[in-house]
C-alpha cells in the first residue's frame, strides 16, 4: 500500500496527492494517476501572480515519457514549492 507523503488542495475542491509510488490528481469522481518512476519533468506555470505578496496560484504539469501528462491547477505558491522539492525539482 502506497504511503501518502503530501496532499494539497487544487482547483474545484480537488486534491494533488503525492505518495511514495504515485502522483495523483483527484477532482470529485475523476482521478489521474502517474507512477513516480515515469515522471520526467514538471512545468511550473504561474496561473495568477501574487499581488504585494498576497494570493496567486500555480499550475503544475507533470510530464511522463511520451505524451502523457497530468495537470494540477490552482496550487498555492508555497505548496507548489513543497511539491517540487519533494519530487526533486
Amino acid at each position: 500500500m502506497p504511503t501518502e507523503l503530501l496532499r494539497v488542495k487544487c482547483r474545484n475542491n480537488g486534491a494533488l496527492i503525492i505518495t511514495d509510488q504515485f502522483i495523483r490528481v483527484e477532482h470529485g469522481t475523476k482521478q489521474r494517476t502517474m507512477s513516480r518512476s515515469a515522471l520526467v519533468g514538471i512545468d511550473n506555470i504561474v496561473g495568477v501572480a501574487a499581488f504585494l505578496g498576497i494570493g496567486g496560484h500555480r499550475n503544475l504539469i507533470f510530464r511522463s515519457q511520451g505524451t502523457d501528462s497530468i495537470l494540477a491547477e490552482w496550487i498555492k505558491p508555497n505548496e507548489a514549492k513543497e511539491v517540487l522539492s519533494l519530487l526533486g525539482y
